[in-house]
């Protein structure tokens, strides 16, 4: 993922969690989740 795609996919993330689970999350913390599941920060980086 790169670029605006990424922001567009975490936001989305983040929008899902809320909705549908009630849940808020910054999308740093949705980023941090990623990075902890193996994923590195690079692959997941916002530009």
């Amino acid at each position: 993922m790169d670029g605006e795609k990424n922001i567009t996919l975490l936001e989305k993330l983040r929008q899902h969690f809320e909705e549908e689970h009630g849940i808020e999350y910054t999308t740093e913390a949705i980023t941090q989740m990623i990075v902890n599941r193996g994923h590195s920060l690079e692959s997941i980086r916002k530009e």
